[in-house]
């Protein structure tokens, strides 16, 4: 999900006020100190199909009466995901990506972006390169943090990666002749603060399906806030891996809808969830037994706009 500009509520949401970034256009993602809440992040994406400066991390330290840019590469490179260390708070890590989109074309990566991480609180920042797939190959990337477990973070990366040519004839989720055949879907782990990084997922139908060609329009990944094991993949449809995302099987019911772009997981009650598609919002009811075939219901229907 995207959202244009950023607001504040400090009555329980029953009133908000506008506190700034709305020249970015589009904001991906917003990260609260756990122990501040007048000190935000903002992942600040920019303009959706002109290049423009207003893109990157952003911080505030009053509660947004004043924003600070503490991570920008250049005028087409926004940041679009942005996890907080709970344990060491002065640690984060930011997914930034090189991104333009034309009207008659997918937005493809360029020459910019990445994964980086801050260990002082958005003053330097560290990009991340070892085991991570090349500016030039990786799109839209997506991050996770292990609450259990902090030094274990998950990165998924729409690979553009060529695996080999379309049949003739062959079409595209939109309809148009596909060429290039892209690798779509992976999930990286790293156990060590993001140091090094490890390709876990295989290439099975699972992954294969998890992107279709729509790999820019996803990027969210999530992790079991109790058991660093355990990982959840959004995608067109919903995929659970309980071997540190190695394998994932899918999250399926009769009438869940698809395109999944948000999902929460309680802390206090892991197996319960809730996930936010094309369709609305559902929530798991029978939140005990959790597993590839577990129950899903409708809870409250809202349309969740698109990026």
């Amino acid at each position: 999900m995207l959202f244009r500009s950023v607001y504040k509520s400090t009555d329980g949401g029953a009133s908000w006020k506008y506190v700034g970034l709305g020249d970015s256009q589009h904001i991906a993602r917003i990260v609260i100190h756990p122990r501040d809440s007048n000190t935000v992040y903002v992942a600040a994406c920019g303009n959706e199909y002109t290049a423009n400066p207003q893109r990157g991390i952003y911080k505030t330290s009053d509660g947004g009466a004043n924003w600070t840019k503490v991570l920008y590469e250049d005028e087409m490179t926004g940041g679009y995901d942005l996890v907080i260390d709970p344990r060491d708070p002065e640690t984060l890590y930011a997914s930034m990506w090189h991104r333009i989109r034309r009207p008659w074309s997918d937005p493809v990566p360029g020459p910019g972006g990445g994964v980086y991480r801050t260990t002082d609180g958005g003053k330097n920042w560290t990009r991340l390169t070892k085991g991570l797939p090349e500016r030039g190959i990786a799109g839209r990337t997506g991050l996770a943090i292990a609450a259990s477990q902090p030094n274990t973070v998950y990165a998924i990366v729409d690979s553009h990666a060529v695996v080999g040519q379309a049949e003739d004839g062959q079409r595209d989720s939109y309809g148009r002749a596909r060429g290039e055949i892209k690798k779509g879907a992976e999930v990286y782990r790293s156990d060590d603060r993001g140091e090094t990084w490890a390709l876990t997922s295989g290439d099975d139908r699972a992954m294969r399906g998890l992107f279709s060609t729509y790999g820019w329009v996803f990027g969210q990944i999530r992790v079991d806030p109790t058991n660093p094991e355990v990982v959840y993949a959004l995608g067109v449809p919903l995929l659970k891996s309980e071997d540190g995302g190695k394998t994932f099987k899918g999250l399926n019911y009769r009438g869940l809808h698809s395109d999944h772009h948000a999902l929460w997981i309680d802390p206090a009650n892991p197996n319960y969830l809730i996930n936010g598609n094309d369709g609305g919002v559902n929530l798991d009811r029978k939140s005990t037994r959790l597993n590839s075939s577990h129950t899903v219901i409708s809870y409250a229907v809202f349309c969740l706009k698109k990026k």
